[in-house]
């Protein structure tokens, strides 16, 4: 990678404003200022409810070059362990994208949860790596390898995406994964807890108020989170049902509800009195086919 000047590799507007970081992860990790974190070996770099890095974890020797081995566009950096060889690497978009935002959104993040998928599927990346925190470039404990300008600036999602075949990652947009990992497990519990979300709004509307209702979505979102092979943090869940209650909450209609309900309760009556209620015949039962013996 080139190493002339470049602009930085994370500014301070583009990170968390207390990253979580540490020296030595056994000891745990704790948020700090950023003038403190950016001396840290180990720093988080994407906010809770943001995505502005795509990182992956690779431990095999010559990681920080997997890319170029791989076909794929220059990373923003790769921080590499001198001694074995092992990196994390980060693609920086240009776009950042919402990870936490329900309704109207989820397209950018179930495009970005596909394309994180096949890089890391490609890039041979660890599954279990979390992407809370990833080796600090900006520390000497690690060797550096920058990107050039326009790397470090970011991507955009198209220009990611040309790299990789998506169709073999479609599991990752749109559809409920309990395997998931990375963005795949966001998408799942969108998915999950919207649904649910639609299902019972009524009764906290009528009944049960608001306050419980936030706290019931909460719950279903981690008990979703709780079936990933790798959960997501408390606050990255807490951010997603925040999205999810508030959506729903101030966008759930009971009026329109009760004329959809009452549209398809006399859809239901038309077709009892067109078939027979409780004659058991369908629609199709009368149809006969082409090619039937009694033809």
């Amino acid at each position: 990678m080139s190493q002339l000047y470049q602009p930085d590799l994370f500014l301070q507007e583009r990170i968390p404003r207390k990253p979580y970081c540490t020296d030595d992860l056994l000891a745990g990790i704790r948020p700090r200022s950023y003038k403190t974190a950016i001396t840290r070996r180990y720093i988080q770099v994407n906010p809770p409810h943001l995505r502005v890095f795509m990182l992956h974890d690779l431990d095999y020797d010559g990681a920080a070059y997997a890319w170029e081995d791989n076909n794929l566009p220059m990373p923003a950096w790769a921080a590499m362990n001198r001694e074995n060889g092992h990196a994390h690497i980060a693609y920086a978009l240009s776009a950042p994208v919402l990870t936490a935002d329900f309704g109207g959104r989820q397209t950018p993040l179930r495009y970005l949860a596909a394309i994180e998928a096949a890089y890391r599927a490609k890039l041979g990346g660890d599954d279990g790596f979390a992407s809370l925190i990833t080796k600090n470039p900006m520390h000497p404990h690690w060797e550096l390898l920058r990107g050039v300008p326009d790397a470090i600036r970011g991507y955009d999602l198209p220009y990611l995406a040309e790299f990789v075949d998506l169709a073999k990652f479609k599991p990752y947009v749109g559809r409920t994964n309990l395997e998931a990992v990375g963005l795949g497990r966001n998408c799942t519990v969108f998915n999950v807890v919207s649904r649910w979300a639609y299902r019972n709004i009524r009764v906290f509307k009528f009944e049960r108020g608001v306050n419980e209702w936030k706290r019931e979505v909460l719950n279903q979102c981690l008990n979703v989170n709780s079936g990933f092979p790798c959960p997501m943090m408390l606050k990255e869940v807490q951010c997603i049902a925040k999205s999810i209650s508030n959506w729903v909450w101030n966008r759930f209609n009971i009026a329109a509800s009760d004329r959809r309900f009452a549209d398809l309760q006399a859809h239901r009556n038309s077709l009892r009195k067109t078939y027979g209620a409780g004659s058991g015949r369908h629609p199709v039962s009368n149809i006969i086919l082409l090619g039937d013996k009694n033809d």
